[in-house]
């Protein structure tokens, strides 16, 4: 069954300093809640490796207590294997590239299944197939499925040792709203890559599985909030996702 909603959350603890943050993914909960999913895919990110599936038990206990999904992460996987992709199995999560943090997906989702996949923070393009090979696979899942990112935008302070500064920072934000606002696969799988390193962001590759999940489909994303407590880009995003584009449906 396709995808019924998709939606960009902080892949933190959202800091109190933020109210606008917090109102955003109250208002995702309940749309979340609304559109009744079967199963939750979380996408992630990893420093080192190819994008994959992650089985590691520590992310569902991260995410609450729901039951995972093997029937879509094998079908994903053959999809990946069957276009060729590089893609893996990560049976070990120790928390690159930041640690989830959804317990309320189980208030929210009670008895629902969970499936994490991982991006490859080193190679957006590997992390837009394996999102294309996703999509396929949620297509012929008999369960309506939503999909969570957990985003983290450019940090300002306090992070020299990743080239961190405040203007660049403003400017990556920016440059990554934008791109979100108007679904630009482009920047996001083959922008600027200079920009990307001087920040201490934590959303390109990610965001960039979830666009190739949804390359099949009719989507309108909406922004619902966009702060910087602390120095840390914070962004909430629901992609309403409003069916197959016709040529799928004519397959």
């Amino acid at each position: 069954m396709p995808a019924v909603y998709a939606c960009i959350c902080p892949g933190s603890l959202v800091p109190t300093e933020a109210p606008g943050t917090a109102a955003a993914l109250d208002r995702v909960r309940e749309e979340l809640g609304g559109c009744a999913p079967e199963t939750v895919v979380l996408v992630l990110v990893r420093e080192r490796g190819a994008p994959g599936v992650v089985t590691a038990e520590s992310v569902r206990r991260d995410a609450g207590s729901l039951q995972a999904d093997p029937e879509l992460a094998e079908r994903t996987m053959a999809e990946a294997a069957h276009a060729g992709l590089r893609a893996e199995t990560v049976r070990h999560w120790d928390g690159d590239g930041g640690s989830p943090a959804f317990p309320w997906l189980d208030d929210t989702l009670a008895g629902a299944r969970l499936m994490a996949v991982a991006a490859s923070r080193s190679s957006r393009r590997q992390s837009f197939d394996f999102g294309r090979a996703l999509g396929r696979a949620l297509e012929a899942h008999d369960r309506r499925v939503a999909l969570v990112c957990g985003v983290g935008l450019a940090r300002a302070r306090d992070h020299a040792s990743r080239g961190a500064d405040e203007r660049a920072a403003r400017m990556f934000d920016d440059h990554y709203q934008r791109a979100l606002e108007r679904w630009d696969v482009k920047w996001m799988v083959q922008g600027d890559d200079e920009l990307r390193h001087r920040v201490a962001e934590d959303a390109v590759a990610q965001t960039a599985v979830l666009m190739g999940a949804l390359s099949g489909y009719r989507i309108t994303p909406r922004v619902l909030s966009h702060e910087t407590p602390d120095g840390a880009g914070c962004l909430v995003a629901a992609i309403d996702v409003l069916g197959l584009r016709r040529k799928q449906r004519a397959e």
